[in-house]
């Protein structure tokens, strides 16, 4: 052993990351969702850092699946009446109701995981909702749309 005793050899600390540089470098990811999904899962802190910055960008949904999880991923956050936990980041959503969704997910489901995400993303600026199919299911996700007071732009679509 060229080092001898390897027993008295001491690790050394990893380098840290001062929070500006990471924050700087999560925000340069922003454009590569999956980069900047990659450097979340490195720790918690940087999971916690990641997510404003990964919801500031345009969330589209576009299954079943991911309607669910979504919702379910903003609800587990810090959220409460005083605190508004991920729903204070979410500023572009978009729903696209695809053939999937005829399939997968009962419409008024649909329109209940809608009217959730809706109802407490009161900073929302811009929405776009695609629905494949007739909107009669639908009067709680059009009447959250009065609480939101930072839209800017709103896109409905009804196909068929």
């Amino acid at each position: 052993d060229l080092l001898g005793d390897s027993s008295h050899v001491m690790a050394t600390p990893t380098a840290l990351m001062n929070f500006d540089v990471v924050l700087y470098l999560m925000e340069f990811l922003s454009q590569d969702r999956a980069s900047l999904s990659s450097v979340m899962k490195v720790c918690r802190a940087y999971h916690s850092l990641g997510i404003p910055i990964l919801l500031r960008s345009q969330v589209v949904i576009s299954t079943p699946n991911s309607l669910r999880s979504f919702r379910d991923f903003m609800l587990a956050g810090p959220y409460s009446e005083g605190h508004p936990g991920r729903f204070q980041h979410l500023h572009h959503f978009e729903s696209v109701a695809t053939e999937e969704f005829l399939d997968d997910m009962p419409q008024k489901e649909e329109a209940s995981l809608l009217s959730d995400i809706l109802s407490h993303a009161r900073w929302l600026q811009r929405l776009r909702l695609l629905f494949s199919r007739n909107t009669e299911n639908y009067c709680e996700v059009f009447s959250s749309l009065i609480d939101l007071s930072y839209l800017r732009a709103l896109w409905v679509c009804i196909l068929g």
